[in-house]
């Protein structure tokens, strides 16, 4: 009887009606967890209906289609991949390493199906020649020509710069040729009416282009100092106008000097 009445005693108490009211709370919780998670294995990860049939790959250049590739990147083996046995976040960060990708976003269709929505960069010049395997978008990654949207007949070459004596490799990065992609992309954006066909860094704080206008029937030269870029442009642009108008043969336009431009005819252009 001592026994039943320390039990009752106990049970009187607030703190432990609480705390046995909790405790059998967790339990049901977790067992509520527990059955959801044995469903949700059955459901989903377990389930063959959700096995990964199609990698549908979608891009606006060479990645578009190429489902195949992406599969062998992630080493996903269409057929027998669950559906939801694979992390999507992963997927766009392993695809994200890829040089030519610039970004990515991942979904699951279901019944069998993850399509992958990727942006490339954009290629921006050639590096040392037009048959290089290398090419480098605005910010300086260097790409491999064969994996990049193909824009190679529209595309300038930069040479004359310098690297380790280490060869170059996809997805490097040449904050060195910032002064020229900076020009490319100058030109690109509001001088529609020039075409790039190189820009040399071969000569210290120097930039020399070499181009073409709809109104020369030959190759034109600009030589720049290394900044100012955008300013220099407007000048060159000003200068086109007066070669054109005064008829002048000078092939050769020089930059460099602040407050003056100085054309030079093609008997003394400067080697």
């Amino acid at each position: 009887m001592a026994v039943k009445n320390v039990k009752t005693n106990i049970l009187k108490k607030p703190g432990m009606r609480i705390g046995l009211v909790f405790s059998t709370f967790m339990i049901i919780v977790s067992a509520i967890i527990f059955v959801f998670w044995l469903a949700s294995r059955s459901l989903f990860p377990q389930n063959d209906h959700f096995i990964i049939r199609h990698m549908d790959v979608r891009s606006g250049g060479w990645w578009n289609g190429k489902g195949t590739e992406v599969s062998k990147i992630l080493e996903i083996k269409t057929g027998s991949t669950n559906l939801f046995a694979v992390n999507l976040r992963q997927i766009c960060e392993k695809l994200s390493l890829q040089p030519s990708i610039d970004r990515v976003t991942v979904s699951r269709i279901l019944p069998d199906t993850i399509q992958v929505n990727i942006v490339e960069r954009i290629p921006r010049a050639f590096l040392y020649s037009l048959n290089s395997q290398w090419i480098v978008d605005s910010n300086g990654i260097v790409m491999e020509s064969k994996s990049c949207v193909n824009l190679r007949r529209n595309l300038p070459v930069i040479t004359g710069f310098k690297i380790d004596n280490s060869p170059l490799t996809p997805g490097q990065d040449m904050p060195q040729l910032k002064q020229a992609l900076d020009l490319i992309m100058t030109v690109v954006k509001k001088y529609p009416e020039i075409k790039i066909l190189k820009v040399s860094l071969s000569t210290p704080r120097e930039i020399q282009m070499s181009f073409l206008t709809s109104s020369a029937d030959v190759p034109l030269c600009a030589i720049f100092p290394r900044a100012k870029i955008e300013d220099k442009m407007a000048v060159l642009r000003d200068a086109l106008r007066q070669r054109r108008a005064t008829n002048n043969p000078a092939i050769t336009i020089d930059l460099r000097f602040e407050g003056q431009v100085i054309l030079k005819p093609p008997e003394i252009v400067e080697e």
